[in-house]
């Protein structure tokens, strides 16, 4: 009897830790058809029908996470020499990483291109977007959002793939490259750093959606009394 007690007495702490842990937990935002809504910071965001949204995370209410949400184009491109090597093959991807900086944000773009950077949030970006310690810097630009001064970021990641030729019915390898794009800007004392990665080929096809996609975001949107989807 002692030993039952003691086992129902185990069982019901474990199911308080799990609900206080629960509890303590939200997912990083709230999606509404093609709008996403942030919990945290509170900022509006709008993707066209043929991206997705991956699968929103939860966090610790208390350790917020970094990347904020993960958009994938659903109706890319696939050159017909690569169709038979998909896996080599790179899908048009956006996201959004979010982190607190007092650093104005040329200083922010110009840690992230600095190899030698020891900034810790420098290494995680690195971490979660490999173009970035991977591929060479290419050109420069500024841009707007939502009425924040910010800047854009391209490099490019030379790789080899193999194709297949159908009329010789045989492989060989051809030389490629992977484009990504940063786009830094900062609100509220926080950055924003949204970061593309296409292959070369897709680019030309991609960009225009991307672009018009990051300038979708809104810092300040309106109260939402929808409700939403909560997906």
């Amino acid at each position: 009897m002692k030993r039952l007690t003691t086992s129902l007495l185990w069982l019901a702490a474990v199911m308080a830790v799990t609900a206080a842990l629960a509890a303590n937990k939200q997912e990083t935002g709230q999606v509404d058809g093609n709008r996403y809504r942030d919990r945290r910071y509170g900022f509006s965001f709008q993707k066209y029908d043929n991206w997705k949204y991956g699968k929103i995370a939860q966090e610790d209410l208390n350790k917020p996470l970094r990347i904020r949400f993960k958009l994938t184009q659903s109706n890319y491109y696939v050159p017909a020499d690569r169709r038979a090597n998909l896996e080599s093959f790179t899908p048009p991807s956006l996201g959004l990483w979010v982190d607190t900086s007092s650093l104005p944000v040329d200083s922010i773009m110009a840690a992230i291109t600095d190899s030698r950077s020891k900034l810790k949030w420098r290494k995680d970006l690195a971490t979660a977007v490999p173009i970035i310690s991977k591929g060479s810097i290419q050109d420069a630009s500024r841009i707007q959002i939502n009425g924040e001064s910010g800047v854009r970021q391209a490099f490019r990641l030379e790789y080899e793939a193999q194709t297949y030729d159908r009329s010789r019915d045989r492989y060989s390898v051809i030389n490629d490259a992977l484009i990504g794009e940063l786009f830094v800007v900062k609100h509220g004392g926080q950055m924003y750093v949204f970061y593309m990665l296409c292959e070369r080929v897709v680019y030309p096809q991609v960009t225009d959606e991307i672009k018009n996609m990051i300038l979708s975001m809104d810092f300040n949107p309106p109260a939402d009394s929808s409700g939403g989807s909560g997906n």
